[in-house]
């Protein structure tokens, strides 16, 4: 019993009254604002002093604003000048890289051809560059060949598919830094329209009461051409990370089974659809 009352002595029966207190005030303020529309009170007040504020910025000062806000776009333009030259580059190296590819195809085939006609000729030695082979190390040379002309056509068109990818997002970033150039300067076109009216209303005004120039419509225009390029800069994003730069892996092929002979001459010299044979030289 002792123990239980002394939870409601001292400190922990002032802690509570504090607690109680406090929650007293909370429910007194939220209802407050329910009752009397405190939140859109303070709201319209906000505004209010926002938007006088915003009237007291003379407009000549807003358009020296907007000229120097214009004039940064010039290192925005710099900064991807630089990626879009790395990644010319990078495709550049990759077509070279895609061209070594197919002309290793294309002698390995012949070599294969040539191999494949020795084995399939019944000779005691098949003559393989400056080796002569014998039957049976032949045949192995045959599957080895053969297999390594399965694998580089594989490679030739992984790289393919990245060349693709990489040109698509080329494409894009290049496309993207044209029309930001293209806004800079219709941004420029813009403002010495403004800042020419902006001379003859001042030349209008000398000697009279000064005009009060809130900016409203300005500052509209800017603030709704500023979301748009958020947006355009959004999507270009997007089309780079969907994208797809990074290539699928490719599954090893199985090195342990034995090819048909007749499976590769039908690979070098596949059937015409009048049912005769083309050599893979031709």
């Amino acid at each position: 019993m002792c123990r239980y009352q002394c939870c409601f002595n001292g400190k922990g029966s002032s802690m509570f009254k504090k607690v109680l207190i406090l929650g007293a005030v909370v429910l007194a303020g939220l209802f407050v604002a329910k009752k009397t529309h405190l939140c859109s009170y303070v709201s319209t007040v906000w505004n209010e002093v926002r938007q006088e504020a915003r009237a007291q910025i003379p407009t000549r000062f807003e358009l020296d604003r907007m000229r120097n806000e214009i004039g940064r776009m010039d290192n925005d333009i710099r900064d991807m000048v630089g990626p879009i030259a790395e990644h010319m580059a990078d495709v550049s190296k990759l077509k070279k890289d895609i061209e070594k590819t197919r002309t290793g195809l294309t002698q390995q085939k012949a070599a294969l051809q040539t191999l494949l006609s020795g084995v399939q000729k019944g000779e005691e030695f098949v003559v393989y560059g400056d080796t002569k082979l014998t039957p049976k190390r032949a045949q192995q040379q045959v599957e080895s060949d053969f297999r390594n002309c399965k694998n580089l056509e594989t490679h030739l068109a992984t790289q393919e598919k990245l060349l693709t990818n990489k040109e698509r997002a080329l494409e894009a970033t290049r496309d993207h830094l044209n029309k930001m150039i293209a806004q800079k300067r219709e941004f420029e076109l813009q403002l010495a329209e403004l800042e020419t009216a902006q001379e003859v209303l001042d030349a209008q005004t000398t000697g009279t009461s000064p005009i009060v120039d809130s900016g409203r419509a300005t500052e509209i225009r800017a603030t709704l051409e500023r979301i748009q390029r958020l947006q355009e800069v959004a999507r270009n994003k997007l089309a780079l990370l969907n994208g797809g730069l990074t290539p699928e892996p490719v599954a090893p092929g199985n090195q342990n089974n034995t090819v048909n002979l007749d499976e590769v001459r039908n690979y070098l010299n596949p059937p015409a659809p009048n049912g005769n044979t083309r050599t893979a030289r031709q």
